[in-house]
């Protein structure tokens, strides 16, 4: 072969691989990326899709609706995977899906879980009552105790004094009653 003849053919050579190359990529369409927190879906189009492939197993479960219009894609735990998409007319689509921590978006750590409990006192106002509450100012406090005075006006129009202190290191309050007649009732909820 003549020095022309094969610089003809290398160049014919690069050429097709250049048109080669050219279709592969025109059919991968460009990376797109999903990012999703373990727990959390996202759902795509399947509609004129024929196949799709996973990368990666276990970081994402990549599943179809029952009507098969959808593609539903749940973070299963931390890392990184791929998604293949391949349309019916032979185009691609390429997903890179990270699954990051459920809280990492947030920046924070644990949550902490505050019980609350709230008590409620049903008194028949026909009788006189003393009544003592205590509860605490701060959880955790080193002040001393606080204490208060509180007048309860029964039916009769007299005022019955009761006392109630908040004492510190007490976390739930403590109720007493005292009374001649009548009723009380109290209620609890947390």
């Amino acid at each position: 072969m003549s020095g022309a003849t094969k610089s003809g053919v290398l160049a014919t050579v690069m050429l097709l691989t250049a048109v080669l190359e050219a279709g592969v990529t025109a059919d991968l369409k460009v990376d797109r990326p999903i990012v999703l927190r373990v727990g959390e879906q996202k759902s795509l189009s399947a509609r004129g899709i024929k196949s799709y492939s996973e990368g990666a197993p276990g970081f994402a479960d990549i599943r179809i609706t029952r009507d098969q219009s959808r593609f539903v894609i749940v973070g299963k735990e931390e890392g990184t995977t791929s998604l293949l998409l391949i349309k019916n007319d032979g185009s691609q689509l390429q997903y890179t899906i990270r699954v990051i921590a459920a809280d990492a978006s947030k920046g924070l750590g644990g949550r902490e879980n505050i019980r609350l409990d709230l008590y409620f006192v049903l008194i028949q106002d026909r009788y006189g009552h003393q009544i003592g509450l205590n509860w605490p100012g701060n959880i955790g406090s080193t002040v001393g105790p606080s204490e208060a005075a509180i007048a309860i006006t029964g039916g009769s129009g007299q005022p019955t004094q009761s006392a109630f202190q908040i004492l510190p290191q007490t976390f739930l309050p403590s109720f007493d009653l005292a009374q001649a007649k009548g009723w009380a009732k109290l209620y609890r909820q947390a």
